[in-house]
């Protein structure tokens, strides 16, 4: 598109609209993603990132001792730490995250459809796509952690395979692999997939390489300590790691196959509807050069997916060697680009029938905004209703709870150690105090895996009459096997459920939740 015929559409010029479409962008994601502080994994992230730079805040908690898996998004945001506050950092990293997000969409979109405003239509599209129609539960959009800054650079590599610049989408894939390895990893593999497969006239290996080289040395920050969770581990122990990540902690991301038949074919029948849709329009809709080669990445990511999903069903006989392979995340990438790929191609299509039959445009253009309108509106009036941070969505009493961990904060000594209910996703991010293990923060390294397996099992479930059970509240337990605990585990108190009284020292109590003194602590 000529600058004249872009003046016919949009009557700023172009650096103007190119900003004003950036902004739009950011704030579609703002509204897709503005949840409060703190959302689902900033907790893990940010914490983690916090002790990293401050070792006493939250010292002698299990996850955060554990051995570091994103070194660079800790040393990006953990310094900030030391200057804001938890939230105000969270906001600082989401913005800082949506606008290069909302940037590099931009790029990618008006490299592949350059048209006024299509970038803000695409991205509202696309996230929709993510969130209503995943296979796997993967996010692209969403609160401050390693996974949207990686993205930013996957998006750039995108935009720059499609332009035909193939050295620079090695760096910057290289780049994103150093800050989340298996999202930059895998996009190096679509990427791979991509020149491989193509037709047309391509770049040679040979003079390629310098930058391959560049862009593994770019990944080494996070590609060596991934590589270093397992060395010098015993085989055994690296077995039952994987077995715990896999099929115990993460099977609704890593073992589609094992989820419960309901669920497992929703998600299998509303992406594979979402797939269908990109091989219809990609039928439909011709392609030049740069189209092919964005397609040929977008099914790179489908391939990948469908060799994992055969592989699992391929080794339902042993899991032990079938975790090994699926906790590197095979669908992952598909749920973010299919979307990607279904919203480009369906806004090229509409802007090629603009020229032939402007009417139809114009009626499925009306359409897709009313979706992206109606999408947005759901999630504003979700967040409306329910205005909890969605990290604290599984306590029983929101209210309750941030009371009970105020206190907590006020009055117990620092580097006083909770066992706390299994749920307890935010304890440490309110209170700065070290929790004996959390449900949600797995560590990353195959020996603390198991550990995290050994202490979830040992206090929140039990064996009746042949099988496992889960308690409903720690105060089900009883004194005795709480002070066990305390003693087996070095903690100093206990906040639970207050469902029954427990006769042990009773510190706080709110109608909810209630403390207790175990393991010969002294009262605050």
């Amino acid at each position: 598109m000529d600058r004249r015929q872009f003046r016919t559409i949009a009557p700023l010029s172009p650096p103007v609209m190119k900003w004003l479409e950036i902004a739009l962008v950011a704030l579609v994601f703002f509204v897709v993603a503005a949840w409060p502080v703190p959302d689902v994994n900033e907790p893990h992230y940010l914490g983690k990132a916090k002790h990293y730079w401050q070792p006493s805040w939250g010292a002698g908690d299990f996850f955060l001792e554990s051995r570091d898996a994103h070194l660079v998004f800790y040393w990006l945001f953990g310094w900030v730490t030391q200057f804001l506050s938890l939230t105000a950092t969270a906001w600082v990293g989401r913005i800082l995250a949506w606008s290069l997000l909302a940037w590099a969409w931009w790029r990618l979109s008006f490299a592949l459809v350059p048209r006024p405003l299509v970038s803000v239509l695409t991205a509202a599209l696309v996230a929709l796509g993510i969130e209503r129609l995943n296979l796997a539960g993967e996010w692209m959009i969403g609160g401050i952690e390693a996974k949207p800054l990686a993205y930013v650079l996957v998006l750039l590599g995108a935009e720059a395979l499609v332009r035909g610049r193939w050295n620079r989408t090695w760096l910057l894939l290289g780049g994103a692999s150093a800050i989340h390895v298996l999202v930059g990893g895998w996009s190096v593999v679509m990427t791979g997939i991509a020149w491989l497969t193509g037709r047309e006239k391509r770049p040679r290996l040979v003079p390629m390489l310098p930058y391959l080289v560049g862009g593994l040395l770019l990944s080494l920050p996070g590609l060596v300590p991934a590589l270093m969770f397992s060395r010098g581990v015993p085989a055994d122990v690296v077995r039952q790691a994987n077995m715990n990540y896999v099929y115990n902690r993460l099977p609704h991301h890593l073992a589609l196959h094992t989820l419960p038949v309901e669920e497992m074919w929703t998600r299998y029948i509303r992406h594979g509807l979402l797939v269908a849709a990109l091989a219809l329009l990609c039928y439909a809709v011709p392609a030049g050069a740069r189209h092919r080669r964005f397609r040929r990445f977008i099914w790179a990511a489908v391939g990948i997916a469908a060799v994992g999903l055969v592989f699992a069903y391929a080794t339902r006989g042993l899991p032990e060697m079938a975790a090994g392979v699926l906790r590197y995340y095979w669908f992952r990438m598909t749920d973010v680009a299919v979307p990607i790929g279904v919203a480009i191609t369906a806004a090229r299509g509409l802007s090629l029938l603009s020229w032939q039959r402007p009417r139809l445009a114009v009626a499925g253009t009306a359409a897709l905004v009313m979706v992206s309108g109606w999408y947005l509106g759901s999630i504003v009036l979700e967040r409306h209703e329910d205005p909890r941070p969605r990290a604290d969505r599984r306590m029983a009493d929101y209210a309750a709870w941030l009371d009970v961990t105020d206190w907590v904060a006020e009055h117990i000594p620092p580097g006083s150690r909770f066992v706390t209910p299994r749920m307890a996703h935010t304890f440490t991010w309110r209170t700065g105090l070290p929790q004996v293990v959390s449900n949600k923060d797995i560590p990353q390294d195959a020996p603390s895996i198991v550990e995290w397996q050994e202490r979830i099992d040992t206090i929140y479930r039990y064996v009746a009459e042949g099988e496992t059970h889960t308690w409903d509240s720690l105060s089900e337990m009883g004194e005795a096997r709480l002070e066990t605990l305390g003693a087996r585990y070095d903690a100093d108190y206990v906040l639970t459920e207050h469902k029954r009284p427990l006769r042990l020292p009773l510190l706080y109590a709110n109608g909810t939740y209630a403390v207790y003194r175990i393991n010969g602590a002294d009262d605050p």
